[in-house]
C-alpha cells in the first residue's frame, strides 16, 4: 500500500499521470439530503436519506493531483426517478452531502461537485478532488494500492 503523501509529490504523480490506483478501502458515511426542487430536470421537494461512498473502484492520478468518484446511493422508496425526475443538479442536496462530510469532520467538505456521469436509478454520481481524497487517504478513510 502506498501513502498518499508519496503519491501527491511532484516527482511521483508525473510518474503515475493517468494510472488508475485501485482502491482498497473506500470511505463512507449516510446522511440526509432534502432537494430543492431547483435542478434541471425535477421540481420535486423531498428528504432523501443517503449512503456516500467515496471514491468507488478506484481514484487516478494525473501530474495535478488525484481525481475520482463518489456515488450517493438512495433506496427507490425515497426517491423514484420515474416519478420525481433526477435529483442531479438540485443545489440543496449537494449542500447537504456537502454538510454531512463537514459533520464528520472532512475539512475539504467542498470539494466534491456533480458529475458529468449525472445519475442512476438509486445513485447520483459526484466528481471529487485532489484535495478531499488526499485528507481521506491521509487520515486513514481510505486505502489505495500502486
Amino acid at each position: 500500500m502506498a501513502n498518499i503523501k508519496r503519491i501527491i509529490t511532484k516527482k511521483v504523480l508525473q510518474n503515475l499521470n493517468g494510472v488508475d490506483l485501485a482502491v482498497l478501502k473506500e470511505y463512507k458515511v449516510s446522511g440526509v439530503g432534502k432537494t430543492k426542487g431547483d435542478g434541471y430536470w425535477s421540481r420535486e421537494v423531498r428528504t432523501v436519506p443517503f449512503t456516500l461512498y467515496v471514491p468507488g473502484e478506484y481514484v487516478t492520478a494525473y501530474s495535478e493531483g488525484l481525481y475520482g468518484h463518489a456515488s450517493a446511493v438512495f433506496k427507490k422508496k425515497d426517491w423514484n426517478t420515474s416519478k420525481h425526475g433526477l435529483i442531479y443538479t438540485d443545489s440543496k442536496f449537494l449542500k447537504d452531502i456537502r454538510n454531512t462530510l463537514k459533520n464528520a469532520g472532512i475539512k475539504n467538505y467542498n470539494d466534491i461537485d456533480y458529475s458529468t456521469l449525472t445519475q442512476g436509478n438509486d445513485f447520483v454520481d459526484l466528481s471529487v478532488g485532489g484535495k478531499l481524497l488526499a485528507e481521506l487517504v491521509n487520515t486513514g478513510k481510505i486505502k489505495v494500492k500502486l
